[in-house]
């Protein structure tokens, strides 16, 4: 469902993130460098909440291979190969489901929100969409 105004969207976005455990920094600085530093620092921190950074750890319990595929699925997000930003994690939870794994499903789907958390509404909308018992 697309939000009806920018104010909206910009809302849900801070909302979810926030739900995911994500922090919010505002800070003035005195320069223009101190601002470009900071917005590549943040910059950074993005890419390795992407990369599912720190993450690896927490699931040992999950195969090596099947990690690598979520985590490339999620760097994907974006791919002009897909008609939505995130036609890559879409496409990799209904492979996991044929598949008839429901636990890689999960990480997959936790992974997401974690990464990207912006997309995860739209993405678990679009499980419940495609779902046999909804």
């Amino acid at each position: 469902m697309a939000d009806p105004t920018v104010v909206r969207r910009v809302k849900r976005q801070r909302d979810v993130r926030l739900a995911e455990g994500w922090q919010e920094v505002r800070v003035w600085v005195p320069t223009e460098q101190d601002a470009n530093d900071i917005r590549n620092l943040a910059a950074d921190r993005r890419a390795k909440a992407k990369a599912l950074a720190g993450l690896r750890r927490k699931l040992r319990a999950c195969p090596q291979k099947t990690l690598q595929r979520i985590a490339e699925a999620i760097a994907s997000q974006g791919s002009a190969a897909y008609t939505t930003p995130s036609g890559p994690v879409l496409d990799l939870l209904t492979k996991l489901a044929e598949e008839d794994d429901l636990a890689s499903f999960s990480r997959a789907f936790i992974l997401l929100a974690r990464a990207a958390p912006a997309n995860a509404a739209f993405v678990g909308a679009r499980c419940r969409q495609r779902s046999p018992t909804s």
